[in-house]
């Protein structure tokens, strides 16, 4: 009876603490929220002067943008720029960059879905993305 029952406490333990460990996942991997987060680095060497996101999702378009009113003293150093791109499941979002000189740069657009982190490298001439997939699909697939 006795080992029946530490058998049991065991087991319980086991499992709450499995749930312990899922639960933290899901927080520190945004699973279940519908966000997706992406970072706008400039490494062109020059002043930017906006950053606008164009998002699509749900059959709707929404833009999102950060005009940069820091110190022009400190323009050539490099800035990065961090959006919160509310979506619903899935969509697909644009970055357009307005140098300080009147020059701007477009990325190509990429999919995003909920959980996504996007990184985006502002050339002088041209946007490189880099995209990584924290859903829950991509995780249990890998």
């Amino acid at each position: 009876m006795y080992r029946r029952f530490v058998l049991v406490l065991v087991a319980i333990a086991t499992l709450a603490a499995a749930f312990g460990a899922g639960a933290m996942a899901a927080v520190s991997m945004d699973w279940g929220k519908p966000i997706a987060t992406l970072t706008v680095e400039n490494k062109s060497g020059k002043a930017i002067a906006s950053v606008e996101i164009s998002i699509s999702t749900c059959g709707t378009r929404r833009t999102l943008s950060q005009k940069d009113t820091d110190n022009p003293a400190y323009a050539d150093q490099a800035k990065s720029y961090v959006f919160t791109l509310p979506l619903c499941g899935e969509g697909g979002h644009r970055t357009r960059v307005h140098f300080s000189d009147g020059k701007t740069v477009e990325s190509h657009g990429s999919y995003i879905e909920n959980g996504s982190r996007i990184l985006e490298r502002v050339q002088e001439d041209s946007i490189q993305s880099e995209f990584s997939s924290l859903s829950y699909w991509a995780a249990i697939s890998a």
